[in-house]
């Protein structure tokens, strides 16, 4: 069985917005975030990212 992690989007790996990210342009990832995806990775885990935006 594989290592996954599941995480929501707005808040918890990017900058909120009050009516959510609607553009790669509006998109700001918080930071330490690419950090934390990349020693995921190197544990052996898949990371998955979820969003229930449009």
């Amino acid at each position: 069985m594989g290592r996954y992690i599941f995480l929501d989007r707005d808040g918890t790996i990017n900058r909120e917005l009050p009516n959510y990210v609607k553009t790669w342009e509006e998109f700001e990832f918080l930071p330490d975030v690419l950090d934390a995806f990349r020693l995921w990775r190197s544990e052996g885990f898949k990371c998955f990212v979820v969003s229930n935006q449009s």
